[in-house]
């Protein structure tokens, strides 16, 4: 790709990467230079000057900049839910996760079409997203920390303060998403509401009781977390849950 005029002014200047093969690289060496970088020296031309700020490699291909995870998420506030000893808006309700890199240690994390409580009484408040939140890696597993002030949800008639944390390991993801309603009439210090996700359900302590999960419903979820009938599946990926049991399965 070149850059053939002059310009005294800053000038945004993009290339794409034609791609030769199915295969996906490991190593991108990108190299930008004033002249002809491999043309050696008889090819620089005198007085050449190139200055470069703000590079970005860019994907449009949402396959490759974002990953989903279906799981589940269990809500807890004490404000909004008094009668409750433990808060609870919802338990194992069936939820996905959108993380999308935006560096090479930072990406946004989403959670869409949040909700407190669950069914037609739901209270809808939108679209969970924490932009820069850094993320590091060892011995094959993910650790996400992040904050955002003032995200407005319900049609900005809420403001909260988000923090993230958790870990990925392979497709198995545990997060808490603690959302501080910065703004609410029901505490001047702010309503505190306690939300984590995970791709197993939340079960019992008690880990010596077999549950008999036979004679369950079975519900199955797309990956955007909406319930879907059972009769009416569509070629595709779904979550399978019976009882306890949580499964993916292909429908083809």
């Amino acid at each position: 790709a070149y850059i053939t005029e002059n310009t005294d002014e800053w000038t945004k200047f993009s290339a794409d990467f034609e791609y030769f093969s199915e295969e996906t690289p490991e190593y991108i060496n990108v190299i930008i230079s004033a002249g002809d970088y491999f043309g050696g020296a008889d090819a620089v031309g005198e007085g050449n000057s190139l200055v470069v700020d703000d590079v970005r490699l860019v994907y449009d291909n949402e396959e490759v900049k974002s990953e989903k995870y279906a799981g589940y998420l269990n809500i807890y506030c004490k404000d909004l839910n008094p009668d409750d000893p433990e808060g609870t808006l919802a338990k194992n309700s069936a939820a996905t996760i959108e993380i999308i890199p935006t560096g090479e240690n930072t990406c946004t994390f989403k959670l869409p079409n949040f909700a407190l409580g669950d069914g037609d009484g739901a209270m809808q408040l939108g679209d969970i997203v924490v932009e820069n939140v850094t993320v590091t890696g060892k011995d094959g597993v993910k650790t996400f920390s992040g904050v955002t002030k003032d995200l407005k949800l319900m049609s900005d008639m809420i403001l909260a303060d988000v923090t993230i944390k958790g870990t990925i390991t392979g497709d198995v993801a545990d997060m808490t998403i603690d959302v501080i309603w910065t703004n609410s009439p029901l505490n001047e210090e702010g309503t505190p509401i306690y939300v984590t996700f995970t791709t197993n359900p939340v079960t019992s302590g008690i880990t010596d009781i077999t549950v008999d999960n036979s004679n369950a419903p079975v519900e199955f979820y797309n990956l955007q977390g909406v319930r879907v009938n059972a009769d009416n599946l569509t070629p595709g990926i779904y979550v399978r849950r019976q009882g306890s049991q949580v499964s993916k399965v292909l429908v083809k």
